[in-house]
């Protein structure tokens, strides 16, 4: 059992913690839209980690972005 505790142990050491930020939609929004155009291939788990803010609002923020043809899916 000592095994294990010291094997959690050492993988929980690794693992930075995020604190989210919260953030108008509109602020998330043009934050996401700086970022594309610097990191166009991101994913909406990379961009919310990036930026720490919670995945359901970057995904809010990106379907709006996508509707005014601010973001386009990537494949």
């Amino acid at each position: 059992m000592g095994l294990l505790r010291e094997a959690v142990r050492e993988k929980l050491e690794g693992v930075k913690e995020i604190r989210l930020r919260e953030v108008p939609l509109k602020e998330i929004k043009e934050e996401i839209y700086r970022y594309l155009e610097q990191n166009p291939d991101s994913y909406p788990y990379d961009i919310a980690n990036e930026l720490r803010l919670e995945l359901s609002l970057v995904h809010e923020a990106l379907v709006e972005l996508k509707k005014e043809g601010k973001a386009e899916e990537v494949e």
